[in-house]
């Protein structure tokens, strides 16, 4: 059975530390280029064939790198990425549901764990998760005040549950 994992064209970056982080339903792995966090070492093994894209693209793994991303409200997650020869960082789902996080997929998406809710965002069809490399610098005040509603908005969907 081979591993395909689904890859979408670079969008642009919201600033310097910003990034918008793909959540990947059909990725096995979390993964990410080798230029992603740069100032993170790669701890390189030998390379090897890690399974394919959705276009068909052979991949090869060259290392491993822990990224610390800080979410919304200030949720820190270290991240285990695989590196390889793809175009941007990716989430998997089956990896972060295997971690304990929730993956909820829906008008008002996000993750939850132990009591804490990440709003994710929805661009073109797909989801990500809006993280800081945390190395780089604190979470804008500004993209706190976008995202608390949605985080409003996910709190409002836990109220309608319990009523």
């Amino acid at each position: 059975m081979e591993r395909v994992l689904a890859e979408v064209e670079p969008e642009e970056e919201l600033g310097d530390s910003l990034q918008m982080i793909l959540l990947d339903s059909g990725s096995y792995t979390h993964v990410c280029p080798a230029s992603f966090a740069p100032w993170v070492p790669i701890n390189r093994t030998t390379p090897k064939v890690g399974g394919l894209t959705a276009s068909g693209q052979q991949l090869v793994e060259i290392g491993t790198k822990q990224v610390h991303l800080q979410m919304y409200g200030g949720v820190t997650m270290t991240v285990k990425f695989v590196v390889m020869n793809v175009s941007r960082p990716l989430l998997s789902v089956g990896e972060l549901q295997r971690h304990g996080w929730d993956v909820v997929f829906s008008e008002r998406s996000h993750l939850s764990r132990q009591g804490v809710t990440v709003p994710v965002m929805r661009r073109g069809g797909l989801s990500y998760i809006p993280a800081m490399l945390k190395e780089k610098q604190p979470w804008p005040q500004a993209i706190n005040a976008v995202l608390g509603r949605c985080q409003a908005d996910a709190n409002d969907v836990d109220e309608e549950k319990s009523d």
